[in-house]
């Protein structure tokens, strides 16, 4: 997903597999959009063992009612769990895992002029240093 993006579960419904839908990933910033025909809702569940054990007693309400969506923010990175708690539902599958990461960093320089140390020979005016700023952890 592009940062700042938006995901789209279009027809959120049990699986006709009865597979959830395999993990998706998403950066901080990115919304993700529900959708679906009938009686369901979203539902974030509170661990891997909840969404596991499709465990809603800690589960956080997302919303009960189609459309509705979820801005990933810092504190999520890491993975999320969603389900619905309709009935049987989750248990037919009818959850998700969102693996969140980062937005990621653009790398960035800057230019820094500066007057020599008296120590070193004398030159013909400032010099120039460039700094390269690994800000995102990688060069690319």
């Amino acid at each position: 997903a592009a940062v700042g993006g938006t995901i789209v579960i279009g027809n959120w419904d049990i699986p006709v597999d009865g597979n959830p839908i395999p993990p998706m990933t998403a950066h901080v910033g990115d919304t993700i959009l529900w959708s679906w025909p009938g009686f369901h809702n979203i539902y974030q569940m509170s661990s891997l063992t909840a969404f596991s054990n499709c465990d809603f007693e800690t589960a956080e309400r997302i919303s009960l009612t189609s459309p509705a969506n979820y801005t990933f923010t810092q504190e999520n990175i890491g993975t999320v769990y969603f389900g619905c708690q309709e009935e049987t539902h989750c248990h037919l599958g009818m959850k998700l895992a969102v693996v969140v990461s980062p937005p990621p960093h653009k790398n960035s320089f800057q230019i820094i002029t500066t007057e020599p140390p008296s120590s070193f020979a004398p030159t013909n005016g400032p010099t120039t240093l460039m700094d390269l700023t690994n800000a995102g952890g990688g060069w690319f």
